[in-house]
Formats: structure tokens, C-alpha cells, sequence
């Protein structure tokens, strides 16, 4: 008697090409794989595009990055274009500039900029643009137009003049930095003033009126033997009443007010020996208001 075995299935002969499953594979699109170029070798990576920060996260920042530009008239710019920089410096590079950087800019001392460095990038500034008329720096400089007294920039005035103007970016400690407005002008034959004013005070237009005094005037004076700015007096920072365009007392004004005031005082002695109070009131309301008049003349 014959037993006959069930029929066994290889596992291998079920993964042929006529196995349901694998025509079912088969019938799925391949999917296309695409490599990304390798890059050229000695290009350089570039950087990553992002956004720039919105107005709130410039608020929040120092106010010296808020201004964050180029030195305008450097003796020492560069003349080479700047290399963008690329990976995390490039993030660095929106929120200020990096050592090296901040290692060439000049620095504030006692919040003001040293009187050699007004002199060093007003002589180049005016120099270039001596150059730039086809003349020499005293040619330039002696042929600029006296500006009047009520539009010098010293004052403030919205209607300000100036012989020449540069913007410098200076540090101010560590990373903090600050935009400064230089303006020169000419005060008298070969005399001029060097006022240096912060440009975030400054108005709407980028100038004058600005909401602060000035940092410092200097006045300089132009050497005809060297032709070159020379300092007549180191500078200091203006008060804030004669920065906002107010009127100094004079020492001549000063004398006479004390004059008046030791007048007034010998007067209301001598009522009062002889019994007079009305007198003596009197005449201490009119030094008063004499001196008082005196203070206030123009220098």
C-alpha cells in the first residue's frame, strides 16, 4: 500500500520571481536617489542667510550697535573690500564687530575722544577732500568760508554749518561701541573748532538739532609752515547750557555783577546806621536786580 506524503514547499522557491509578493514589489516605482554635489575643492562655504533681527531685538542691544557702520574718513581705512564672513562669525557680525576689529577702532578716554585722534582723522578727512578739489590741504582749508558765530555747530542749531564732517565708529570698553559726528569749522582766519557730537542723540535727518551737548569741542588752529591742524587748546565737554545754544556770562559781565553786588551791600549797611529800612530794602531790591541784569549780558 501506497502513502502518499503532502506536498512540502521550500521556503527559497517562495521567493522566486513568480511569488505573489515579489510581483506586488515589483510593481512599486524605484525611488530616486539624488546625491548632493560635493563641494569644489578650495570654494569657500557661504554662509548661512538669516534673518536680520527684528527692532526689538536691536533695542535691546547697546546703543552703539544700533549705529554699527564703517569709519567715514579713517586715516586708516582699508582699502581692500571686506570678506564676508562665514559659519558662526557671520552670526557674530550682526550684533557687532569682532576683536580684531574692535582692536583698530579708536578709543574713548574719559568719554571722549583724545585730541590726537580728532587731529589725526580731521587732517585726513580734510586732506582727501583738498585732494579730491585738485588743491593742497592749505589751499582748502583757506578757502573755506568763515562760519558766523549763531551757526557754528557748537551751538546746536538746527540750521548748523560746518566746514567739514566725519562720522567715526570708537569703543567704549569692552565690546560696547559708539558713532561720533565730527564737525570742523571754520571759526577765524586759519582757527577752527573740532566738535564731536554722539549720533544717537542726533534728529530725525542724521544731524542737527541733537538731544545732547557735545561730547568736547577742540579749537585748532591750521599751521602755515607745516600746513597741517595743530591744537590750540585741549577740549573739553561743553556744559549742557551752552551746548543747547544759551549765552556764557562774560568776565567783564562777572566783574560787574560783583561790583554791584558789594555796592548794594555797603549801601544797605550805611541805611541801616542811620535808621532807614525802607532805604536799605530799597536798595538791595535795585543790586539785586542790577547785577542780576549784569549776569546776563553777552559775552
Amino acid at each position: 500500500m501506497t502513502v502518499e506524503l503532502p506536498k512540502m514547499v521550500s521556503p527559497i522557491s517562495a521567493l522566486t520571481s513568480s511569488s505573489p509578493g515579489v510581483r506586488a514589489l515589483s510593481r512599486v516605482a524605484a525611488v530616486a536617489a539624488k546625491a548632493d554635489p560635493a563641494p569644489a575643492p578650495g570654494a569657500v562655504a557661504s554662509a548661512p542667510t538669516t534673518a536680520s533681527p527684528g527692532p526689538g531685538l536691536r533695542d535691546a542691544l547697546p546703543a552703539g550697535y544700533r549705529n554699527l557702520n564703517l569709519p567715514v574718513g579713517a586715516a586708516d581705512a582699508r582699502t581692500q573690500p571686506p570678506v564676508a564672513p562665514a559659519g558662526a562669525d557671520s552670526l557674530l557680525a550682526a550684533y557687532g564687530p569682532n576683536a580684531a576689529e574692535l582692536a583698530a577702532l579708536p578709543r574713548l578716554v574719559g568719554a571722549r575722544l583724545p585730541t590726537r585722534t580728532i587731529l589725526r582723522e580731521s587732517q585726513a578727512a580734510a586732506l582727501a577732500r583738498a585732494e579730491a578739489r585738485g588743491e593742497t590741504l592749505r589751499e582748502f582749508l583757506d578757502a573755506a568760508p568763515i562760519v558766523a558765530e549763531m551757526k557754528r555747530p557748537s551751538r546746536n542749531a538746527a540750521d548748523a554749518e560746518a566746514t567739514l564732517r566725519l562720522s567715526l565708529l570708537a569703543r567704549d570698553g569692552g565690546r560696547d561701541t559708539a558713532t561720533l559726528d565730527v564737525y570742523l569749522a571754520k571759526t577765524g582766519p586759519r582757527a577752527f573748532e573740532a566738535v564731536v557730537y554722539d549720533r544717537d542723540f542726533a534728529a530725525s535727518s542724521g544731524s542737527f538739532p541733537y538731544s545732547a551737548p557735545p561730547v568736547s569741542i577742540d579749537r585748532l588752529l591750521l599751521d602755515p609752515t607745516a600746513a597741517a591742524l595743530i591744537a590750540a587748546a585741549a577740549g573739553v565737554a561743553a556744559p549742557a547750557p551752552f551746548a543747547a545754544g544759551k549765552e556764557r556770562p562774560s568776565l567783564l559781565a562777572i566783574a560787574l555783577a560783583i561790583t554791584l553786588a558789594c555796592a548794594t551791600l555797603l549801601g544797605v549797611a550805611v541805611a541801616l546806621v542811620a535808621e532807614r529800612p525802607f532805604a536799605a530794602l530799597a536798595l538791595a531790591a535795585v543790586g539785586l536786580g542790577a547785577a542780576a541784569l549784569a549776569i546776563r549780558l553777552r559775552p
